[in-house]
Protein backbone atom coordinates (compact mmCIF):
# COMPACT_ATOMS: atom_id res chain seq x y z
CA UNK A 1 0.00 0.00 0.00
CA UNK A 2 2.61 2.25 1.11
CA UNK A 3 4.56 1.90 -2.53
CA UNK A 4 1.34 2.21 -4.30
CA UNK A 5 0.56 5.74 -2.20
CA UNK A 6 4.48 6.74 -3.26
CA UNK A 7 4.07 5.92 -6.65
CA UNK A 8 0.79 7.83 -6.99
CA UNK A 9 2.89 10.87 -5.43
CA UNK A 10 5.64 10.86 -8.21
CA UNK A 11 3.05 10.16 -11.03
CA UNK A 12 0.60 13.47 -9.61
CA UNK A 13 3.98 15.59 -8.91
CA UNK A 14 5.36 14.76 -12.52
CA UNK A 15 2.29 15.32 -14.36
CA UNK A 16 0.58 18.20 -12.05
CA UNK A 17 1.77 21.88 -11.22
CA UNK A 18 3.13 22.20 -7.91
CA UNK A 19 1.02 24.90 -7.75
CA UNK A 20 -2.12 24.00 -8.42
CA UNK A 21 -1.28 20.90 -6.28
CA UNK A 22 -0.83 23.41 -3.24
CA UNK A 23 -3.84 25.20 -4.11
CA UNK A 24 -5.92 22.77 -4.47
CA UNK A 25 -5.03 20.96 -1.26
CA UNK A 26 -4.71 24.61 0.76
CA UNK A 27 -9.07 24.70 -0.11
CA UNK A 28 -9.61 21.38 1.34
CA UNK A 29 -7.83 22.40 3.86
CA UNK A 30 -9.91 25.21 4.26
CA UNK A 31 -13.52 23.46 3.75
CA UNK A 32 -12.09 20.96 6.28
CA UNK A 33 -11.62 23.17 8.99
CA UNK A 34 -15.40 25.13 7.62
CA UNK A 35 -16.91 21.79 8.23
CA UNK A 36 -15.04 21.68 12.23
CA UNK A 37 -16.51 24.88 12.65
CA UNK A 38 -20.01 23.61 12.08
CA UNK A 39 -19.92 20.82 13.86
CA UNK A 40 -18.67 22.59 16.91
CA UNK A 41 -21.75 24.77 16.68
CA UNK A 42 -24.03 22.01 16.37
CA UNK A 43 -22.80 20.21 19.23
CA UNK A 44 -22.40 23.12 21.78
CA UNK A 45 -26.83 23.99 20.31
CA UNK A 46 -27.45 20.73 21.05
CA UNK A 47 -25.73 19.67 24.13
CA UNK A 48 -26.13 23.52 25.24
CA UNK A 49 -22.66 24.09 26.20
CA UNK A 50 -20.73 27.56 25.57
CA UNK A 51 -21.42 31.45 25.22
CA UNK A 52 -23.81 32.97 22.57
CA UNK A 53 -20.27 34.73 21.63
CA UNK A 54 -17.95 31.27 21.46
CA UNK A 55 -21.37 30.20 19.01
CA UNK A 56 -20.72 33.17 16.79
CA UNK A 57 -17.02 33.00 16.95
CA UNK A 58 -17.79 29.30 15.37
CA UNK A 59 -20.54 30.65 12.51
CA UNK A 60 -17.92 33.74 11.82
CA UNK A 61 -14.59 31.12 11.47
CA UNK A 62 -16.71 28.31 9.44
CA UNK A 63 -18.07 31.17 7.32
CA UNK A 64 -14.20 32.90 6.69
CA UNK A 65 -12.94 29.20 6.05
CA UNK A 66 -15.62 29.19 3.52
CA UNK A 67 -15.00 31.56 1.71
CA UNK A 68 -11.47 30.85 1.18
CA UNK A 69 -11.82 27.72 0.05
CA UNK A 70 -14.32 29.22 -2.88
CA UNK A 71 -12.30 32.22 -3.74
CA UNK A 72 -8.57 30.90 -3.15
CA UNK A 73 -6.30 31.70 -5.58
CA UNK A 74 -2.83 30.38 -6.52
CA UNK A 75 -0.02 32.73 -5.01
CA UNK A 76 1.29 32.89 -8.52
CA UNK A 77 -1.20 34.37 -9.69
Amino acid sequence: MRRLAGGLTIVIAWLTDLFEVVALSSRAFALFYALQCALALIVSVRNGVGTAVQRIGFGAKGLVCLVAAAVGAPAEG
